[in-house]
């Protein structure tokens, strides 16, 4: 079976077509009059005029049903939203979009960690807004408030400027053109959330000549209450303008990582079957359409930096130099006795309580269970020291 990649984004079933009757997909569109979304109907009527033939109904397909043909035509409901046709021949996937896939089909999933990662990475440096700031003066300070008018103007101009750049985005995470419906980022938050950024301007002398130097307070308010505090410094800035935009900036780091600079960083771990098939596919099978995924380019730079004589990824993303703020891993129990998944699951925990984000997949029930168990706990704790507190109580001293 040779596979054939779809010329567009909409053209995924005509190349599954393609590579069961041995054509080109550009002979498949033109007897199918069309280079559009394609239904079963549709699929059914060309086997048919190409004398191939075919199950007169499609079939729900499982572990426990497994395919009983030779060659399948698979839906795949994709986290993006969209269906995509996929073919199945000998136990591997000839995917038209994602190239020769062996095993399970978990690409959905797989894409949606890449996503994450790769978008991050491009909001990250994104110019955000000066309008909708609400500016004042105090004792010689510029005061800047960015309340839930701000936001929803950042929210808007940062998906205008993911529409306009989608494609490019997407070929810079996947190394390759894959079709995506749509890239949208949703700022959530409560009505009373809003920054308030103090900036002041300190003048000193260094080797005789003076210079300026601009520190910038800003701090998180939640129904009035300020819940946390930032401080960053801006070296060689004179204008108003461009300390004010690069308070914004650090407002807007906040927002997407927690940190006023730009080396939150973050580490995509692919010790799933998945993750794993996007560095085999591209060394040793020869699928080298394209370029390696980003995330994957990143893991390999970071193994160089901090490799030594075993991979241990997840005590090397906690030991090294570079601090990991984010950690992506799928199918984090994978190779993990029963026993060692509940270690793992604390271990985890501990990981969230020392400040590291998460985001992770689990096929486990050991491992759900385990994370289940201790974040209610933890909840429970936080639940009844909030008690303890208004009602000025001291814990583990009632009479």
């Amino acid at each position: 079976m040779e596979l054939i990649k779809q010329p567009t984004s909409t053209t995924c079933g005509q190349a599954c077509i393609a590579m069961i009757g041995g054509k080109s997909v550009e002979q498949v569109m033109k007897d199918m009059k069309t280079d559009s979304p394609t239904s079963i109907g549709q699929l059914m009527e060309i086997l048919d005029f190409y004398g191939i033939r075919h199950a007169e109904r499609n079939k729900r397909i499982s572990k426990k049903n497994p395919v009983p043909y030779e060659y399948s035509i698979l839906t795949v409901h994709t986290n993006a939203g969209y269906t995509h046709w996929t073919l199945l021949y000998d136990g591997k996937y000839y995917d038209p979009e994602f190239g020769l896939i062996k095993g399970e089909y978990t690409f959905g999933k797989i894409t949606s960690f890449l996503e994450i990662y790769g978008i991050r990475k491009v909001l990250i440096n994104f110019s955000v807004p000066t309008s909708r700031i609400k500016q004042s003066e105090l004792n010689g300070q510029c005061l800047i408030r960015c309340d839930q008018e701000w936001f929803n103007e950042v929210e808007l101009q940062v998906n205008q400027y993911l529409a306009a750049n989608k494609s490019r985005i997407i070929e810079d995470i996947f190394g390759t053109p894959i079709s995506a419906q749509e890239i949208k980022v949703a700022l959530e938050g409560s009505e009373t959330a809003y920054f308030v950024s103090s900036v002041s301007w300190h003048r000193n002398r260094d080797d005789g000549e003076q210079k300026t130097s601009i520190s910038v307070d800003i701090r998180q308010y939640e129904n009035g209450q300020n819940i946390k505090s930032f401080e960053s410094q801006i070296p060689n800035c004179d204008s108003v303008e461009d300390a004010i935009k690069e308070a914004l900036q650090s407002v807007w780091r906040i927002i997407v990582s927690e940190k006023t600079t730009l080396d939150s960083g973050q580490l995509f771990l692919p010790v799933s079957h998945s993750g794993l098939q996007l560095l085999y596919k591209h060394y040793f099978i020869g699928v080298t359409e394209g370029n390696l995924v980003l995330p994957m380019k990143d893991f390999l730079h970071f193994l160089q930096i901090y490799t030594d004589y075993e991979l241990a990824p997840f005590i090397k993303a906690l030991s090294s130099v570079r601090r990991i703020e984010w950690l992506y891993c799928d199918e984090v129990e994978n190779s993990l006795h029963p026993l060692m998944q509940g270690e793992m699951a604390r271990w985890l925990i501990r990981m969230v309580n020392a400040g590291m984000h998460l985001i992770i997949s689990s096929h486990g029930d050991t491992m759900t269970s385990r994370l289940n168990m201790l974040m209610y706990g933890k909840e429970v704790r936080n639940r009844k020291q909030e008690i303890d507190r208004q009602y000025h109580t001291i814990p583990n001293q009632r009479s």
